[in-house]
């Protein structure tokens, strides 16, 4: 009862959450095959931020017990509109040297049961809340409490209503053997949700995009509204869809209104595609893509000039 009691204690103090682009927020999520595990986070705002004054909590296989084995402190100062990497820590092998490239930090030395710090050791049925050093939470991932399945199994969270657990719906989890990024439109972090204290259940899809496992070609940049508030007043609620994504050598773009341009960039911003069309369409066919394998940010603007943001995946030319 007293660990229970302190976990509803957690979720109080996580409805102090903060104002649009003034507190850090995770920005990926990587659950690859064998030790290819990332976390990173995202400074939104004009000022560097000193991580060491935070924390990253796992909660274990939909536990409720605030286990201090599972907490370790962040590393390092997150510059203004910039990310910091956190990777697996090697010595138990396993992690690719292409994502070792990418990272800032190590944590997690082991995910042993002696072992103090097994934070990363994450599988798909862990929630996690970014914290202060006193618990205070500024972002959750996951349903603290809920246990949506075992990973080994197919086990893991998604978007199917109403539990959104892969385990209750038997369709496949978007938390195991997958990559994701924070959506675009995404400013601030999201609030601990408890399962024992009647929170709404956890819907991956309505913050994250979801990537095949073992993408990383995202890591170290992060793109989000909070980065084009100077000058540009963004409008991010028009909707689209992308079809295929991934995609090979054309997509589809449907829109709730006729498109006046798009623009395709990279993650670090380089610009690599833009057409402003003259006869505008709610439908658009880009034909003969002609870009290269990886991930990028397609933007829509409608002609009411209402933007959003969704990612792209190409995944190689056509044969």
């Amino acid at each position: 009862m007293k660990h229970f009691l302190l976990a509803l204690s957690v979720s109080a103090t996580s409805i102090l959450m903060a104002q649009d682009c003034s507190q850090v927020f995770i920005s990926e999520y990587i659950e690859g095959t064998v030790n290819n595990k990332v976390i990173e986070v995202y400074n939104p705002t004009n000022i560097a931020i000193d991580l060491t004054q935070f924390q990253l909590h796992r909660w274990n296989n939909g536990t409720v017990i605030y286990d201090n084995s599972y907490t370790e402190t962040l590393k390092g100062t997150v510059p203004a509109k910039g990310v910091l990497v956190f990777v697996k820590d090697t010595g138990e092998g396993g992690v690719w040297n292409s994502i070792k490239a990418k990272a800032d930090f190590y944590l997690t030395t082991s995910c042993t049961p002696t072992s103090s710090n097994r934070t990363l050791c994450f599988n798909g049925n862990d929630a996690l809340t970014l914290e202060t050093l006193d618990k205070t939470v500024v972002d959750a991932f996951g349903y603290i409490g809920d246990d949506p399945g075992n990973p080994t199994a197919g086990g893991g969270w998604n978007n199917v209503p109403p539990t959104y657990s892969a385990a209750d719906s038997n369709e496949h989890s978007w938390t195991t053997n997958h990559t994701l990024i924070r959506k675009y439109g995404v400013k601030k972090g999201d609030p601990a949700r408890y399962k024992a204290s009647g929170d709404p259940a956890w819907d991956v899809s309505v913050e994250w995009d979801s990537l095949k496992v073992n993408t990383y070609d995202s890591l170290g940049f992060h793109r989000c509204a909070c980065n084009d508030m100077v000058g540009i007043k963004e409008t991010v609620n028009a909707k689209f869809e992308i079809t295929p994504n991934p995609a090979v050598d054309f997509v589809n773009i449907t829109s709730n209104e006729e498109i006046a341009e798009i623009v395709i960039t990279s993650f670090n911003g380089q610009l690599v595609a833009n057409r402003k069309l003259f006869q505008m369409n709610p439908t658009l066919n880009l034909s003969e893509l002609q870009i290269a394998k990886g991930t990028y940010l397609l933007q829509v603007r409608t002609v009411n000039n209402l933007k959003a943001t969704k990612v792209l995946q190409v995944v190689g030319e056509k044969q």
